[in-house]
């Protein structure tokens, strides 16, 4: 299951280094969302942004960027 995550600060780690302005917007709440599968201890999230989505999980480094999938 998938969940809108409240608590930004939690997925901060898992975009570090990105300098995305969506990303930025996102996790600031300003713009857009952010969703995981764990909101306790997440390990993977979703940063989404109307039609823009980034995909970042943490053991493999995987990204994605708009429908791209590189895993």
């Amino acid at each position: 299951m998938i969940f809108e995550l409240s608590e930004t600060e939690k997925a901060e780690s898992l975009f570090e280094g990105w300098k995305d302005t969506l990303i930025c917007s996102c996790l600031q709440k300003v713009m857009g969302k952010v969703y995981v599968a764990d909101p306790g201890s997440p390990v993977s999230a979703m940063a989404v942004g109307g039609l823009l989505h980034f995909l970042r999980e943490c053991r493999t480094r995987s990204w994605s960027w708009g429908s791209r999938r590189d895993f």
